[in-house]
C-alpha cells in the first residue's frame, strides 16, 4: 500500500464535542504549527552478558503544543481559554486531513490544557501558546485511522 504524506496546511487539529464513542469533532481552524510531541522513558538494562548498553522501555509521555491566533472573535478561542481556566478534561484529534474521510489517520487523546500564553509580539499578530498535556482517563490515547 502507498503511504500517505500531508501538507501541514491540509491537517486538522479538533476537539471532541461529543462521547468518546460517538465523537463529534469541531476543528480548531486558526492553528498555525502544531507538534504532537511522543516521547519514551527508558530504565538501565545493562549487563554484563554484553558490551552494549541496552535499555527497557518505560512509560510513554505526551504533549500537544500549538499556536493559534489570539482572534477572539473565533469560538474556539473562547473554548480553549475556558477549558484551561475550569481545568475540563478535553479529547483532541490530530489529524493529517479531515477526520470524516476514508484513510486519514489520526491521534485521539482525553487531556487538560496545562499553558495558554498569549504572545503580543512588536510584530505580527497576536497568537496564543496551547499546550495539552494527557489526563487520568479510562480511554487510553491511540492512533485511529477512518
Amino acid at each position: 500500500m502507498a503511504g500517505k504524506l500531508a501538507a501541514g496546511i491540509n491537517c486538522i487539529l479538533a476537539y471532541n464535542t461529543g462521547s468518546h464513542g460517538a465523537p463529534s469533532w469541531t476543528t480548531i481552524t486558526a492553528v498555525k504549527d502544531l507538534k504532537l510531541n511522543l516521547t519514551k522513558s527508558v530504565g538501565d538494562a545493562s549487563s554484563r552478558l554484553t558490551s552494549w548498553k541496552e535499555i527497557l522501555p518505560i512509560l510513554k509521555e505526551i504533549s500537544v503544543e500549538y499556536e493559534i491566533l489570539a482572534d477572539t472573535s473565533q469560538a474556539t478561542y473562547d473554548v480553549l481559554k475556558a477549558d484551561y481556566t475550569a481545568d475540563s478534561i478535553v479529547e483532541i484529534a490530530i489529524a493529517d486531513g479531515a477526520i470524516v474521510t476514508s484513510g486519514t489517520e489520526y491521534f485521539r487523546v482525553d487531556t487538560v490544557v496545562t499553558e495558554f500564553t498569549i504572545n503580543q509580539p512588536l510584530e505580527g499578530a497576536d497568537t496564543v501558546t496551547v499546550k495539552h498535556q494527557p489526563v487520568y482517563s479510562a480511554n487510553t490515547p491511540t492512533f485511529t485511522t477512518t
